[in-house]
């Protein structure tokens, strides 16, 4: 665009005489004009009937009264073509995407035409000839296609004539028109094209570009402060270089630019008013005053609007960058600071040997303050992310695909587990349906889980983990009732933990023990061809290894990963390894187990000396004459604070259809009912706090087991469940086949109820961890349990003691289950030993009387690092049983029938736990020997002895004892020591 001179002169007063406000006005009546025609009728009727409207109307009558065949199909034709203008208007097609698109770009490129035009002044003869008009004029023809496009397309006339756009047309594409008849130019509200620029918000919506509604309302605020800022700088700049009418325009300014008023805005509304710019005319003047109380308001507008946004901003909401062939696994289900503390500190522990596997927390709520606090002491191996498993694209952004693990975990205490077991079940589901060959560890609640999650499509039994905390629980009480004190030895298999060098006394010896844990191994080519016992002796005999071989993993390497069940063999006796096979190995670190591969062809161990193989000297042992030891497992020991009492039971029971348990017929829950106090002893009280309408107890998992037919007749002792009777009536369907097995209705905590149940001459004692609400305090969740395992403590029974019973609640045998481990403080009182640091260290947990639910938490890290390994740990706890449990039911459940068979099948092997005291006559010759001699001494009986019952003083016959697991080969026996001894029965 090009100046005349001759035509406006750079003179203001020379511009004024030649007529320069007479086009002013011209310009300013059209715009009143076309507005006026528009929107006074709009305005004024109350429908929206517009032109348009009468026409189509008086089209549709004409169709009606037109007679002939051609009609219909007339009328067809037309309704096509103004669907097809809806379509194109709305962006409803590619083509209307493409038009609404273009309309974007041409408004982009008229305002930048619309900038360089600034640099004139308000009002230049028209130069017909110029690009910049031609580029103009074809981009008013276009707005004025687009308008007519909007027009006949739309689906609502009075939305369409209301609408910005429409208005923005109106006022600028008539302006092209004014200019060619006057041939002048005038600047005119070409800047209010900018506004355009507020429907962007609705483009990106329509093509999808933008779906997270955080970007979009970020884009929506800016796109509105751009479009208010230019098209205020545009109208203060108009007001500025054409002057008031009223003063003859003799007061406007020319020379400040464009750019300079969008500098002189920002300013003015950010409130910092530099003074350097400010409006010499009137209007400018006017229209500035009130442009900073608008502007006042859309600051007032947006400030919540921006609070939100950056409150709503997420520093966890962005997406994983994996290094290249590096390791990570993906948490998520119940991720809190408890949880996740257990989780890491087994998981992170130095005798991993893993670096590299890094930890991403998938969670949709933002880490509290104690997980922040753990992130920041991870920070280089644990990252948070905000976000759902069951949303597809957040599982993408961990890269879900490539992890090497799924982690689900679930909450030691819910008020509702079967809510939390459907919600991780949802998740399996949702990370299957991503990635069905992502391997999944997952926590579960109830036992009837268990029974859905093999439903889930893609769900390998020996690639996928699921951990019933409930069945493992009440199983591991169940094992220690007929073994006191091995839930310790057990767990201590899962906890990852140090031998501390600086502890003293009996913690010494018991941190040696703690130390030690499970881990798996492909079994050496030296190995194939040996028994069992071979292999095992060669473990831990070997003064280079002294690692425990517990079981065998015969499962084939063809079908390790193809979904079947694995092959697990517990101290399988006789058992010859082959190839392929893999063992399960307790030792102190990794680095014991790796040793194993220093093994030549012909069976001897050689250790590394210098860059050299070396045969490593034999070690030295005592020469004591080995003695033939024969276990009478038909009169098992069962030992209760140092004395020595046999099972007094004698029924008569049959084995079930599985030849698993002993089992009768089917009794009535109210014969089952205690009315009267018992008289029974050597029994074992299972102590509740469940209401009625709490989830289900799973009793079965606790009764089974004290039913195995690993047992025999004379030793399955009864059971009195104490609690609520409603609650234990809603189960008795599924432990209504197993023959003494009593419930007394009351609560644990009252003594009579206790001495109701004979408590004084029980054999053991088990305390369930309460179901009560939550508290303020979360210490508080274990009131009830702790303050029935003190009740015990303070009962007296030195007025009605039999010979070989406990004189006070101190001497009983009970085993307590706490959700926090902090709480174990508050079961030993007279505790004074401060030597004792932590749960693990602590004596009611080192003498096998208080489970922790954090072992199963444990137990996830453990399953990750060794595959199989709960398959093991749930056949030690339960002697792999199968699930024969039903979900909780209000109503009679069926009957159930019996097979008579009064000997197990042959093919059925399964592990139990023994212990034997050195006090007997046929053990007595291993006091003061090392550990290793009767290892090697029970090993060719076919008894593996697995860890030690230790008094802590030796010559007091009532001393608490504590757990030593896998024991030290030169650890030297005392007579007192109870010994733990695993055997398979078949």
């Amino acid at each position: 665009m090009s100046s005349d001179a001759s035509c406006v002169p750079d003179d203001p007063e020379e511009c004024i005489k030649q007529g320069v406000s007479e086009h002013y006005w011209i310009y300013l009546v059209v715009y009143a004009v076309v507005l006026s025609v528009v929107y006074v009728p709009v305005l004024l009727s109350q429908s929206s009937l517009g032109v348009y409207r009468c026409l189509r109307r008086a089209q549709k009558e004409a169709i009606k009264v037109e007679k002939g065949i051609f009609a219909p199909v007339r009328a067809s034709y037309d309704r096509n073509k103004l669907k097809f203008a809806k379509e194109l208007a709305l962006g409803e097609h590619t083509i209307g995407n493409f038009i609404i698109i273009g309309s974007l770009i041409v408004n982009t490129a008229y305002f930048g035409l619309y900038w360089r035009r600034t640099v004139l002044l308000s009002e230049v003869c028209l130069d017909q000839y110029s690009p910049e008009w031609q580029i103009e004029v074809i981009f008013s023809t276009y707005f004025l296609l687009y308008f007519c496009l909007r027009l006949f397309g739309g689906y609502n006339r009075r939305e369409f004539w209301l609408d910005r756009k429409t208005m923005i047309d109106l006022i600028t594409v008539p302006h092209i028109f004014v200019s060619i008849a006057l041939d002048r130019d005038w600047l005119g509200f070409r800047f209010l094209r900018i506004l355009w620029f507020n429907h962007i918000i609705d483009l990106l919506k329509q093509l999808s570009i933008f779906k997270s509604q955080r970007y979009i309302d970020i884009l929506s605020l800016l796109s509105r402060f751009v479009t208010f800022w230019l098209a205020s700088a545009g109208a203060i700049h108009l007001l500025e270089v054409t002057g008031d009418p009223w003063h003859d325009f003799r007061t406007r300014r020319c020379s400040l630019s464009f750019a300079d008023y969008i500098y002189f805005l920002i300013v003015t509304i950010t409130t910092v008013g530099y003074g350097d710019i400010s409006p010499k005319t009137e209007l400018g003047r006017i229209f500035v005053s009130w442009l900073i109380i608008a502007g006042l308001i859309l600051v007032a507008y947006a400030t919540p609007t921006i609070s939100e946004l950056f409150a709503s901003y997420s520093f966890y909401s962005g997406s994983y960058s994996q290094v290249t062939d590096a390791k990570h696994i993906v948490v998520s289900g119940y991720v809190t600071a408890d949880s996740i503390k257990y989780f890491l500190s087994d998981f992170l522990h130095p005798d991993r040997k893993d670096d590299y596997t890094k930890i991403l927390l998938l969670h949709p709520k933002e880490p509290d303050h104690d997980l922040k606090g753990i992130l920041r002491k991870h920070f280089r191996r644990v990252k948070y992310f905000k976000g759902s498993v069951l949303n597809s694209k957040d599982l993408l952004r961990v890269k879900i695909k490539t992890a090497t693990a799924a982690v689900i975990l679930a909450p030691n205490y819910s008020l509702n587990p079967e809510s939390e077991d459907e919600s991780n079940l949802m998740r399996v589901v949702s990370i299957k349906n991503t990635c069905n060959y992502t391997k999944v560890i997952i926590q579960l609640l109830q036992l009837s889980s268990l029974q859905q999650i093999v439903r889930i499509p893609s769900w390998h039994p020996s690639v996928d983990t699921a951990i019933c905390t409930s069945r493992l629980k009440l199983g591991l009480m169940a094992q220690n009732c007929l073994c006191p004190g091995i839930s310790t030895l057990l767990c201590n298999l899962i906890y990852t933990t140090s031998e501390s060098k600086d502890n003293q006394g009996w913690i010494t010896e018991y941190s040696m023990g703690a130390g030690n844990e499970m881990y798996k191994k492909r079994l050496p080519e030296a190995f194939y061809g040996m028994t069992y016992e071979e292999a095992a002796r060669m473990c831990f005999l070997n003064p280079h290894l002294h690692i425990m071989l517990l079981a065998i993993d015969a499962t084939p390497e063809t079908q390790e990963f193809t979904g079947t069940e694995r092959r697990i063999h517990v101290a399988p006796f006789g058992f010859t390894i082959d190839k392929g096979m893999s063992g399960y190995f307790v030792a102190q670190n990794e680095e014991e187990v790796l040793a194993l591969d220093h093994i030549t062809a012909d069976g001897k161990f050689v250790a590394l000396r210098g860059d050299t193989l070396q045969p490593a000297a034999a070690e030295q042992q005592p020469e004591i004459p080995l003695v033939e030891v024969h276990i009478d497992d038909a009169s098992t020991e069962q030992n209760n604070g140092g004395l020595t009492v046999t099972a007094r039971l004698r029924p008569s029971s049959v084995f079930s259809t599985s030849n698993l348990y002993h089992v009768c017929q089917e009794r009535d829950f109210e014969t089952a009912l205690l009315e009267n106090p018992t008289d029974m002893v050597d029994h074992v009280i299972l102590c509740t706090f469940s209401l009625e309408d709490s989830d289900e107890l799973n009793l079965h998992s606790f009764v089974s087991p004290l039913r195995a037919c690993t047992l025999q007749a004379d030793e399955l002792m009864p059971i009195v469940i104490i609690g609520n009777k409603d609650c234990i009536q809603s189960e008795w369907g599924n432990i209504a086949k197993y023959d003494k097995v009593f419930v007394i209705d009351g609560c644990p905590l009252d003594q009579d109820v206790l001495k109701f149940a004979n408590v004084a001459h029980c054999s053991s004692c088990i305390i369930l961890g309460s179901t009560a609400s939550l508290d303020e305090d979360p210490a508080l969740i274990d009131k009830q349990p702790i303050l029935c395992s003190l009740t015990l403590t303070s009962l007296d029974f030195s007025t009605n003691a039999m010979v070989g019973d406990a004189l006070s609640g101190k001497h009983l045998h009970k085993v307590t289950e706490l959700y926090q481990e902090e709480n174990v403080q508050f079961l030993d009182l007279e505790d004074e030993d401060d030597d004792a640091e932590g749960f693990i260290n602590s004596q009611p947990y080192a003498q096998g009387e208080c489970i922790s639910t954090t072992v199963y938490d444990s137990l996830v890290a453990v399953a990750y690092f060794n595959p199989g390994s709960t398959a093991l740990f749930e056949k030690l706890v339960t002697g792999g049983s199968v699930n024969q449990a039903k979900p909780k039911q209000k109503k009679k459940t069926r009957r159930f029938t019996v097979s008579s068979t009064q000997e197990p099948k042959p093919s059925l092997y399964r592990p139990r736990f023994l212990q034997i005291s050195l006090l007997k006559p046929k053990y007595e010759k291993f006091q003061h020997c090392k550990f290793s001699v009767l290892f090697d001494c029970l090993l060719g009986e076919k008894k593996l002895c697995v860890g030690i019952y230790r008094r802590i003083m030796e010559h007091n016959e009532f001393s608490k004892r504590y757990v030593v697991t896998s024991p030290p080969h030169n650890l030297v026996l005392r007579p007192t020591d109870n010994i733990f001894i695993l055997i398979s029965y078949k």
